[in-house]
This record gives C-alpha cells, structure tokens and sequence, in this order.
C-alpha cells in the first residue's frame, strides 16, 4: 500500500494488480476484477467518520484496522523453518469460522499476493 500526490497521473499507466482510491474525486478503480472486501471488515471501513483534526491520519487507521482484522491470525499458520511454510487452506478454513461467514475470495486473493508474501516474510526474518 503506498500513497501517491493527487497531482499524479495514473491513468496512463498499465499496472496490474492496482487499486486506486481517489479520495479527491470519491472514485474507486481497479486494473482487474478484484473479489469483493469480505463482511465485517467491508462493513467497518464503510462506517461514517467525522471529518475534523487528525484527518490525516483516520484513513490510515482505517487500512490498518482493516489489515489487521482481515489478518488477524496468520501467525498460527507459519511454520518457522528454512522452507518458511504459510499455510494458507488451514487458515482460509479456520477464519470464516471464527467470525460465522462464508469463504472469502478477497482474502484468497490477498494472501497469494506479492505484498502478502512479502509481509510475511519480513516479519518471520525470511
């Protein structure tokens, strides 16, 4: 996740795998079809927030609340060992359990991402 001038235009660009949220313009777009975000964490970013000081920082709480939920757990499912194992189906089985919802095809998504793999693999020291 990064964040980018809005006087950068990225329309021109072909980058795969990019959401881009105009916070300027209230747009939303994509460079594929991406999954929908998964309850509740949809519902959370979707909550109303007064808009005043400390507005800089609301969005990034926001996205990181909602990393946080969406992975909440993920350290169960990492073998720490030289082959640096992640197992994803254990935990994309145990997670729409723990919160009563049905399978995620965002987090499936996320959690075969570059960032995702790279998340993890600074955390564990790989």
């Amino acid at each position: 996740m990064m964040g980018l001038h809005s006087g950068v235009d990225t329309s021109t660009l072909a980058i795969d795998g990019v959401v881009v949220v105009d916070l300027e313009c209230n747009r939303i777009t994509t460079t594929e079809d991406i999954p929908p975000i998964p309850e509740p964490e949809l519902g959370d970013l979707r909550v109303n927030k007064p808009w005043g000081e400390g507005h800089d920082l609301q969005p990034r709480l926001v996205f990181l609340k909602f990393f946080a939920s969406l992975l909440s757990g993920y350290r169960n499912f990492i073998e720490v060992s030289a082959a640096h194992v992640f197992y994803t189906q254990a935990f994309l089985t145990m997670r729409p359990r723990s919160i009563g919802q049905p399978p995620e095809p965002m987090l499936t998504q996320f959690l075969h991402s570059h960032g995702f793999h790279g998340l993890s693999g600074k955390r564990n020291g790989f």
